[in-house]
C-alpha cells in the first residue's frame, strides 16, 4: 500500500518510494509538449505535498512550460472538488479537474509514464491566467 491513515496520522511507504524511484531514473525520457496531461510517478512526499496513489506512485500532472527535452513546468491534478484561488478548474474527458497550482514545481520528463490528454489552448491560458493572479 502506497498510504494508509492510522488515527489522524497519514503513514507513508518511503521506502516503497524510494525503490520505485530508483527504477524511474534509469529510464528514458518521452516525448512531452506544453498542455501535455501525463499520469506521472509523484511518489510519497513530505506532509503537505501532494503524493502519487497506487504501485506507481502516480497522479496526473499538466506540462506548463517544458524547459528542455528533460525538465518542465507542471501542476499535479485532482478530481476532488477545490475553491480558493489555488486552484484552476478544467475540463477533460467529460469530466472536471482541478489544477492544484499551489503544488507546482519541476520536474524530471523521467517521471512521465503515460500520456492521457492534451489540453486545449483556451482551458490551457485560463490555467496560466490563474497562476499568474495566484503569484
Amino acid at each position: 500500500m502506497v498510504n494508509s491513515e492510522i488515527g489522524n496520522k497519514w503513514l507513508k511507504d518511503f521506502d516503497g518510494w524510494n525503490k520505485h524511484k530508483k527504477l524511474l531514473n534509469d529510464r528514458q525520457p518521452p516525448t512531452f509538449n506544453n498542455r501535455d496531461i501525463w499520469f506521472s510517478s509523484l511518489g510519497a512526499n513530505v506532509g503537505y505535498e501532494i503524493d502519487g496513489k497506487h504501485e506507481n506512485y502516480e497522479r496526473p500532472i499538466l506540462v506548463v512550460r517544458k524547459f528542455s527535452s528533460n525538465t518542465f513546468l507542471g501542476f499535479p491534478l485532482s478530481s476532488q472538488r477545490k475553491t480558493g484561488s489555488h486552484y484552476s478548474k478544467i475540463h477533460r474527458n467529460n469530466k472536471d479537474s482541478w489544477v492544484l497550482l499551489n503544488q507546482g514545481r519541476i520536474f524530471d520528463a523521467r517521471r512521465l509514464l503515460r500520456r492521457i490528454y492534451r489540453l486545449d489552448s483556451s482551458q490551457f491560458s485560463k490555467v496560466v491566467a490563474d497562476y499568474k493572479r495566484l503569484l
